[in-house]
């Protein structure tokens, strides 16, 4: 089921605020999703309620901000085509969900975001690097 511009993001700030409950003080990186064409800018449902992935990024990164801006300020917000964008497409392999390859990526790149030399969370932890190529494009020119 498709959720609306008017139910997600009450429903993104009551799972935080789920979660918060039991992990008031965690440090929380929020990722909204990562490339998918076919709903990049169409909307799942045809009607103008509904989302796009554009859309969905919008509210992911603006509940975080307002959930930030009243105090929560180990919340953070990563944009998932930071992770896995439309150059690793090829990673999809059934255009939707990541190959091991592609978790591999999502995992290392998240990593050096995060937990890297300017990461948020443990900074200086990982030497990943976020800006990592997938395997299969190494020694390409």
């Amino acid at each position: 089921a498709a959720l609306t511009a008017r139910s997600f993001p009450a429903a993104l700030i009551g799972f935080i605020q789920t979660v918060r409950d039991g992990h008031p003080n965690a440090p929380l990186v929020v990722v909204s999703p990562i490339w998918f064409r076919p709903l990049e800018s169409n909307k799942p449902v045809s009607a103008p309620q509904f989302l796009t992935l554009v859309e969905v990024r919008g509210h992911v990164k603006r509940v975080v901000e307002t959930l930030r801006q009243r105090g929560d300020t180990q919340l953070f917000y990563r944009d998932g085509l930071e992770l896995l964008g439309e150059s690793e497409e090829d990673l999809l392999y059934d255009k939707i969900h990541p190959c091991s390859e592609g978790h591999h990526l999502i995992g290392t790149r998240f990593a050096g975001l995060e937990f890297g030399p300017a990461g948020r969370l443990l900074p200086g932890r990982s030497k990943a690097d976020p800006l990592a190529a997938p395997a299969s494009a190494a020694g390409t020119t």
